[in-house]
């Protein structure tokens, strides 16, 4: 079997070198390959166990999926509905005293990391010049646009896949939102992207 180029180039190498010199270099040398041999083998082992996570993941994400299914979410909206719900059990202990826009003000004040995605993904929404306050209220009052909104039933819910977000060039920003919902709540969602269709007179 040939050598590969580099341990061709090596072994030329040392011919070229003094005799005494041949063996502590074929040590370092050999320190050397079994280091990386022992990094691959660590890059392996942590690619299998976030391999391994990945899937545990999804499995919680799929229980959840399917837990609002039989607690009745089959929409955008039953899913907004939900998250209200869920939201003031969080900040109160129980759910339906709240009115829901502040149930959503009160549930993105703790939630920092979904604020984050809402702004960056539906930046119309809250400008970046926009204050902390101020932001936490154009979010929440649009949050519950979508759920007072019929048109939003388009976006389904199954109980294997979780949210299916129907994109157009008119639901952009309202996927967009509900997908960072869905991720901040754990929830398995993914997008279909639709072209408009116009029928003429």
């Amino acid at each position: 079997m040939d050598c590969p180029v580099g341990e061709v180039k090596i072994s030329k190498l040392l011919r070229e070198v003094p005799q005494k010199l041949q063996m502590r270099i074929m040590d370092e040398l050999w320190k050397l390959k079994c280091q990386v041999a022992a990094k691959s083998d660590e890059v392996a082992a942590k690619s299998n166990e976030l391999t391994a996570k990945t899937k545990q993941l999804y499995e919680i994400k799929l229980q959840l999926t399917l837990a609002l299914s039989a607690a009745g979410v089959v929409n955008a909206r039953s899913f907004l509905e939900h998250v209200v719900k869920q939201w003031e059990v969080e900040l109160t202990g129980v759910s339906g005293n709240m009115k829901r826009l502040d149930v959503f003000k009160d549930g993105l004040r703790k939630r920092p990391e979904l604020v984050e995605c809402l702004r960056r993904e539906v930046p119309t929404w809250a400008p970046a010049s926009m204050g902390k306050e101020r932001t936490v209220e154009n979010l929440a009052t649009n949050i519950e646009s979508i759920i007072l909104d019929a048109n939003n039933n388009i976006h389904t819910f199954n109980p294997k896949t979780g949210l299916a977000l129907h994109k157009t060039v008119h639901t952009g920003p309202t996927v967009a939102a509900l997908a960072c919902l869905a991720t901040s709540m754990g929830v398995l969602c993914h997008i279909v992207v639709k072209e408009d269709t116009f029928i003429s007179a």
